[in-house]
């Protein structure tokens, strides 16, 4: 039985993926509703509903837009201070290494 850590980011960006895959099909099930004969009122409490998960939907994917766009900050950050400790130690290793 294998434990994988999965990290902090990677579970927020699984959980607003489910999140957007969950509203991605309640979108499509109430387009489905909308397009059979129903009567005004189910059909005007449905558009509300669609309009309320088109919302979420969008809220959904700015989150994971900036998520991603901190992760990749995060990542260059850390790509630059690698790059850093190298260069410090490249200059080092050149003038105080015989």
């Amino acid at each position: 039985m294998s434990l994988k850590k999965k990290s902090v980011m990677t579970e927020v960006l699984q959980k607003v993926q489910d999140a957007m895959q969950h509203t991605y099909h309640r979108i499509s099930v109430i387009e489905k509703k909308l397009s059979q004969q129903i009567t005004l009122d189910n059909r005007v409490s449905l558009e509300a509903e669609l309009s309320n998960a088109k919302d979420l939907l969008k809220k959904n994917e700015d989150k994971l837009a900036k998520l991603q766009k901190d992760n990749t900050k995060t990542f260059m950050i850390a790509a630059c201070v690698i790059f850093v400790i190298y260069l410090l130690y490249g200059l080092y290793s050149m003038f105080y290494v015989n």
